[in-house]
This record gives C-alpha cells, sequence and structure tokens, in this order.
C-alpha cells in the first residue's frame, strides 16, 4: 500500500503493530515497485504529508511529470506538475487577475483636497502628503532652543549648519518660493540667508524666531557675502526688512 494523503487514516492504525525501528513493507508512490521502510521514517513522511520513493530517480520523475487539468477562467486545457495543481488552476496571470477581481466592487477614486483624483486607497495625493509631512517636522524643530540645537550639534559651528539646513529643507513649506536676489533680481544662483545673524540670537532663542520667514531671505552670492561681513548699507538692510512685511 502506498502512503499518501488519502490513506494517512489507514497508515495510522496501521503502523501501531510496529516498533520504532521496525520495517514496514509498502509500495513506492511512483512506480508501485514494493520497498522497506523503517516505521519513523513512514510517521515523518505521514506527519508532512511527503510521499515515499523507492530512490531519488523515480521521486525526480515523478515531480517531472505533468497532468492536464483546465484554466478556472477561460476552461482552456493547461498542464501543470501535480505538485503545482491546486484548486484554482490558471493558464496565465491575466486569467488569475481577472478571476480573482471579477466580483470586486469598482469605487469612485478619491479626491485629494487639493483638487485631484488620487487612488482609492489613497487619502492624499503625492504633492499634499510630502508638503504636509514637511509641515509636521517643521512644528517639531521649531519648538527647539538654540541651545537645544548646540547640545545636540556638540558646537556652535554645527548648529549654524544645522540651522542652515533646515532653512533650506523647509523654504517651501514657510512660502518662500520666488528664488531671486531681493536686491539685484538675479536668479541663476541664490542662497538663503538670515537677515539677522544666528550668532546675534540669545541661547534661549526658538528655532522658529530663527528660521521664520521674515528673517529669512533669497541673494546672490555676492550680497550674501556682504550681508555677513557687514558691507550692505542700511538702507539695502532695510529694503530686506520692508519687503518681508
Amino acid at each position: 500500500m502506498k502512503v499518501c494523503k488519502e490513506n494517512k487514516n489507514n497508515w495510522v492504525e496501521n503502523l501501531k503493530n510496529y516498533q520504532s525501528r521496525d520495517s514496514v513493507i509498502l509500495n513506492c508512490f511512483g512506480c508501485n515497485q514494493e520497498i522497506s521502510k523503517t516505521k519513523h521514517r513512514i510517521q515523518a513522511a505521514i506527519k508532512n504529508e511527503l510521499n515515499l520513493y523507492c530512490n531519488n530517480v523515480c521521486a525526480a520523475t515523478q515531480k517531472t511529470i505533468r497532468v492536464e487539468t483546465c484554466c478556472a477562467f477561460c476552461f482552456k486545457k493547461v498542464y501543470r506538475v501535480k505538485s503545482q495543481v491546486s484548486e484554482y488552476n490558471f493558464c496565465n496571470n491575466s486569467c488569475s487577475a481577472s478571476f480573482f477581481n471579477a466580483r470586486r466592487d469598482k469605487l469612485p477614486l478619491n479626491v485629494c483636497k487639493c483638487g485631484k483624483q488620487i487612488q482609492r486607497r489613497s487619502l492624499k495625493c503625492f504633492k499634499c502628503d510630502t508638503k504636509d509631512k514637511k509641515l509636521e517636522g517643521l512644528n517639531f524643530v521649531f519648538s527647539y532652543t538654540l541651545q537645544d540645537v548646540i547640545n545636540k550639534s556638540n558646537n556652535k559651528s554645527n548648529a549654524y549648519q544645522r540651522l542652515n539646513a533646515w532653512a533650506r529643507k523647509y523654504s517651501t513649506v514657510l512660502g518662500l518660493t520666488e528664488k531671486s536676489c531681493k536686491l539685484c533680481g538675479y536668479n541663476k544662483y541664490v542662497e538663503l540667508c538670515h537677515i539677522k545673524s544666528m550668532s546675534k540670537f540669545s541661547l534661549n532663542s526658538l528655532v522658529s524666531e530663527i528660521n521664520s520667514k521674515e528673517n529669512l531671505v533669497y541673494l546672490c552670492p555676492n550680497h550674501h557675502k556682504e550681508l555677513d561681513l557687514g558691507f550692505l548699507k542700511p538702507k539695502q538692510i532695510e529694503k530686506l526688512n520692508l519687503e518681508k512685511h
């Protein structure tokens, strides 16, 4: 008798009469030839739902034998290896998708808050989602004081670099979209700079004050350097402040 799923219960009853190392006569699942296996080997095969063969060649031969079945969607004849035959068999991925999606209700597309149509599973479009995530990060960063940033950065130099990086990252969220020098109008390359230098703020100043929209402005490299070195005239600095307000 063969060892397979169909006669598993019969084998469980028959093996009760044998000891663990006793040899049991059974038939090869492939060629039906009589073979001898120990009781514990047969019990392991039954537990793991495996078939027993006379040798590796017979096992490999059985695994390559294809059986005829039909596609569950288009009823076309298909051939599959025995181990791949299941309740639902398909000739290709298209039939599989058509079969499982046939009864799915087609819901209307969602609409983002900006008015753009998006997929059913999404709540926001990519641009709005990115903007909201940046806004969340901005609110978190703005709660720090200058002293907190210095403690996280180990020194003032690294702290100022971090503040500059945050200013560039959240510039679009703050509404700084016009990238041109406010003094000369140059727009091929501009830098985001602080009107009031970061070194002039007290250690208790919040990042929301240092990196506020009113304290940030786009300038060309020349005017940026002049602002840092104090070469700009008072009227030019007043012009920057007036344009912010």
